[in-house]
C-alpha cells in the first residue's frame, strides 16, 4: 500500500499519474489534471476507456468528436453537490481547457468498445451521507 502514498509531481498540468504497472494493480488507472484558467489538457484513450471528473472548477470539453460545452458546477471539493462527469470510450480523443482553475480526475481502465461517450451527472446522482461527526462523508450512487 505504501507505494500509492504519491506526492504531487507538479504544481500545475498533469500532477498525479498512477498506472496498473506503477500501483501493482491488474488494469485500472489514474491521473489527475490541475490546470489555470486557459490551461489545456489533452489525451488520447488508445486502449482504455476513460472517465472524466470535474473535482473542481469548471472547463470547455471536447472528447470523441463531439463538443460537451463547459463542465462543472462546484468550486470546491467540499461543496456538497456531484460532480461532472463525462464516459470517453477507448479509441477516441479528450481535450479539457480550462474556464476557472480546476482540477480533473481521469480514471481509466481497458476499453471493450460499444459505448458511446455521454454525459453521467450531476443529474440522476444522489447523495448518500455515512459516518457522524469528523467522519462524516457523502457518497454518490447513480440512480437509474
Amino acid at each position: 500500500m505504501s507505494q500509492l502514498l504519491r506526492r504531487p509531481f507538479g504544481a500545475h498540468g498533469k500532477v498525479h499519474e498512477i498506472t496498473p504497472a506503477s500501483a501493482g494493480w491488474r488494469y485500472v488507472g489514474f491521473s489527475l489534471h490541475r490546470l489555470r484558467q486557459g490551461e489545456t489538457a489533452a489525451e488520447a484513450t488508445g486502449a482504455t476507456e476513460v472517465i472524466l471528473v470535474m473535482v473542481e472548477g469548471k472547463a470547455a470539453i471536447s472528447a470523441a468528436g463531439q463538443d460537451w460545452g463547459v463542465l462543472g458546477e462546484r468550486m470546491d471539493v467540499f461543496e456538497k453537490s456531484p460532480p461532472h462527469c463525462l464516459y470517453i470510450p477507448n479509441g477516441a480523443d479528450w481535450r479539457a481547457t480550462a474556464e476557472t482553475e480546476c482540477v480533473i480526475a481521469v480514471c481509466a481502465a481497458p476499453g471493450k468498445g460499444g459505448h458511446p461517450a455521454r454525459r453521467i451527472g450531476p443529474d440522476g446522482i444522489t447523495l448518500t451521507e455515512r459516518g457522524k461527526g469528523a467522519n462524516t462523508r457523502l457518497y454518490r450512487r447513480r440512480l437509474a
